[in-house]
């Protein structure tokens, strides 16, 4: 007879959400930017899910350029 290990994994539910800037993302990754900002359009589309709420337009603070 063969004998199964289970092992329970805890995971903490974080106090706040937890997100990550798609220039975050792209660095990561090692995308480009307009890679990264495509792919999540195309999985908002997937979910049938709207990009407001989802993405925000970024301000360059030095130049003003978003």
């Amino acid at each position: 007879m063969q004998q199964s290990i289970s092992t329970a994994v805890n995971v903490a539910k974080p106090l706040h959400d937890v997100t990550m800037s798609s220039r975050d993302i792209a660095e990561v990754t090692g995308k480009e930017h307009f890679h990264v900002l495509r792919d999540i359009r195309t999985m908002l589309e997937d979910l049938g899910e709207s990009e407001e709420g989802y993405l925000q337009s970024w301000i360059h603070p030095q130049n003003g350029q978003t």
